[in-house]
């Protein structure tokens, strides 16, 4: 999936459009722009807000565009690296999982209670793959 996300190969409305496949080029969440790519992972207001919920509980100060190559500069420690693109990933899958919710049943879970779940998540394959590289504070 990240695969995907990375090299903009998913089959989002914009592209959909083109070739009469939808009536409408419309973002499924928010309905305020075009969904492609870079409105959907990115601009989107409602991924915004997961997004921001997501990384200030991690302590995370990112901007919002090519949040992997930020950390990637980082000078963290490797567990709080991995934590955060763990992070960054799940929030791009659950995205990607409301948006097909939102086109089919036109229902979207509000950003604070997704982001509550990506957290859960999170903690639990945290505690599940727990090695030698996480130290304390990364797993706080």
């Amino acid at each position: 999936m990240a695969w995907l996300i990375v090299n903009q190969a998913l089959r989002l409305k914009d592209r959909l459009y083109c070739y009469n496949v939808t009536v409408d080029d419309l973002c499924c969440i928010c309905a305020l722009s075009t969904e492609s790519h870079m409105h959907l992972f990115q601009e989107c207001p409602y991924v915004q807000q997961v997004m921001k919920h997501v990384l200030s509980r991690l302590g995370a100060n990112l901007r919002d565009t090519d949040v992997l190559k930020q950390i990637a500069r980082r000078r963290w420690s490797t567990g709080r690296k991995n934590v955060t693109t763990a992070a960054i990933l799940a929030v791009w899958y659950m995205i990607w999982m409301q948006r097909n919710n939102a086109r089919l049943t036109q229902q979207v879970t509000t950003p604070t209670i997704l982001a509550g779940q990506i957290l859960c998540i999170l903690k639990s394959r945290i505690n599940v793959c727990n090695t030698k590289s996480f130290s304390i504070r990364d797993g706080q």
